[in-house]
């Protein structure tokens, strides 16, 4: 991958499966959504980092793209969407032991409404979505999450393809911004629930 800054950035393979559900998990563990839909306890980020885990198995490289920065220290995973697609009904019949362990049995019903939300608002055009970015907790700061974006964006625009994402992050919202996404929506899938906000990205013209 071409990239403009200081930083290594790479695409994934299967190998880097555990580095890779190790930063997620990391990046996280403070993430508003995660915080409400999550379990509340000290198993938490064992379960949590297998739930990454388990996603970047079924939909990490078959169906997604993952890139990383600096062997792992920050993760960009995208899924391309054609439109009006959602996962296999069999995927998510194998990743349900996942889900359930990191939500919990009390917090599950958390996840299924945030789901049912999400679809509300989701781009309906073919588009590139960026389901996770993250960087370790020891590396944010350093411009690491921008430099990765600013090349995934590089490819997107490349493909002349739209790019949309969610956050729940507000301090997330600039750097979003600055890259050429607007929001369009901001929801709250229960009232218990932060603020999410929808964005999307036209790509650039060369």
């Amino acid at each position: 991958m071409e990239n403009p800054n200081k930083y290594s950035v790479r695409k994934a393979q299967i190998a880097d499966t555990e580095i890779i559900s190790h930063t997620l998990n990391d990046a996280f563990s403070d993430d508003p959504v995660f915080n409400w839909f999550m379990r509340d306890d000290a198993k938490r980020s064992h379960h949590q980092s297998r739930f990454f885990q388990k996603l970047i198995q079924l939909l990490g490289f078959e169906e997604g793209e993952i890139s990383i920065i600096e062997e792992g220290k920050g993760v960009a995973f995208w899924i391309p969407f054609p439109g009006e697609m959602t996962p296999p009904l069999a995927k998510e019949i194998v990743a349900l032991p996942y889900l359930i362990g990191a939500t919990g049995f009390a917090r599950f019903h958390r996840l299924v409404k945030l789901r049912s939300e999400m679809e509300k608002y989701k781009e309906k055009s073919p588009h590139a979505y960026l389901w996770f970015l993250g960087v370790r907790s020891d590396c944010q700061g350093k411009g690491m999450g921008g430099n990765l974006l600013d090349v995934c964006l590089k490819t997107i625009d490349e493909k002349g393809i739209v790019a949309a994402l969610e956050t729940a992050t507000p301090r997330n919202l600039p750097l979003y911004q600055s890259r050429g996404f607007e929001i369009i929506h901001e929801y709250r899938p229960a009232k218990s629930a932060p603020s999410i906000w929808t964005m999307r990205r036209k790509p650039k013209q060369n």
